[in-house]
């Protein structure tokens, strides 16, 4: 990372790239997530927002699985920058979806970027857990995704978080 801090994106891709093939390789969650995140970060200086989206939520979903909460947040940090590449979307309007999701739908969605359980945003937006259930079913069905990182990837892509 040293060569995208220097500027040099061409090197930074190069050793990113180099570095994700092995972290699959040897299947390390923490390994692969980092390196999910420097390719990543990488993708975001070549301004490829949909490399970048679906790197960080990767990421998300392997630091989710396996509990990193440090890659959790960087992978979060990584989908905040992407929608700072992909230029700013009115909330609510999406193009590739049916319908544009509720005021309350993408409060759940902006949760579920975080390491936080159906119970703890229940209780961050005041709402019974079943509601949050709900909620998640419709944002999953309506973004067309099954995994709560496939989802936030997604809306990262559609420019929700805006």
């Amino acid at each position: 990372m040293l060569a995208l801090n220097d500027g040099d994106v061409a090197v930074a891709r190069r050793f990113s790239d180099r570095g994700l093939a092995l972290a699959r390789a040897h299947g390390y969650a923490e390994a692969l997530a980092t390196a999910l995140c420097a390719r990543g970060e990488v993708a975001v200086a070549d301004a490829d927002a949909a490399r970048a989206a679906s790197l960080f939520g990767e990421a998300l979903g392997v630091g989710q699985a396996s509990g990193h909460h440090g890659v959790i947040d960087r992978a979060n940090a990584g989908l905040a920058s992407v929608t700072k590449i992909e230029g700013m979307r009115t909330p609510g309007v999406a193009v590739g979806i049916h319908e544009p999701l509720s005021e309350r739908e993408l409060s759940v969605a902006r949760l579920l970027r975080g390491d936080l359980t159906q119970r703890e945003i229940a209780d961050e937006l005041y709402i019974a857990p079943s509601t949050v259930k709900t909620h998640i079913k419709s944002i999953y069905r309506m973004l067309g995704v099954s995994k709560r990182s496939h989802a936030v990837t997604r809306a990262v892509e559609l420019g929700l978080f805006g």
